[in-house]
């Protein structure tokens, strides 16, 4: 199913929220306030996977590996 103009906004909207809130980690070393980062980054993952059917796979398939890196370990 294609995604609708608005579901291709609220897309585009997430990855440059996630960008901004990486850019803050990163070059800002907001280490203080990683926490707030951290729960903005994940609700707007949530968002992102309930619009974007495409970016909930890639998101499955990233954990997955993640999962299996960690029983590995």
């Amino acid at each position: 199913m294609a995604m609708t103009e608005q579901e291709r906004a609220i897309s585009q909207l997430c990855i440059a929220i996630q960008g901004y809130c990486n850019d803050l980690r990163v070059d800002h070393n907001f280490l203080f306030d990683s926490y707030n980062l951290e729960c903005i980054d994940h609700c707007v993952e949530k968002i992102h996977r309930m619009i974007n059917p495409d970016f909930d796979k890639i998101c499955e398939t990233v954990e997955a590996a993640e999962r299996e890196e960690r029983e590995d370990e």
